[in-house]
């Protein structure tokens, strides 16, 4: 006799056998890892964009993030599309218009 925990033709887990309550909690993991990722993507554009600023602009990590912000706040745009837009461009977040870090 066979043990039923080791048997391969035994029960097998899925989705659509877990209750309601499990059902929610998967739904919400679900939105939280893909919060979780957004934020990771975030994170690695500005921290590229920021590497790119310190290079250019020969100043810290921590100057590099302050244009990031001061030129989001002029602009009225997330910190990460204009850093999205400098990884782009090439630290020119608005190509050919004055006030962009250049």
């Amino acid at each position: 006799m066979s043990d039923p925990q080791l048997d391969p033709s035994g029960p097998s887990l899925t989705l659509s056998g877990i209750g309601p309550d499990q059902d929610t909690e998967v739904v919400v993991l679900r939105s939280e890892l893909r919060d979780l990722r957004r934020a990771l993507e975030n994170r690695a554009v500005i921290e590229q964009a920021k590497g790119m600023l310190v290079e250019r602009l020969r100043c810290t990590p921590e100057e590099a993030f302050e244009c990031l912000v001061a030129e989001s706040q002029r602009a009225n745009r997330k910190v990460r599309d204009i850093a999205a837009a400098h990884v782009r461009n090439g630290t020119r977040a608005h190509p050919g218009e004055a006030g962009g870090v250049a």
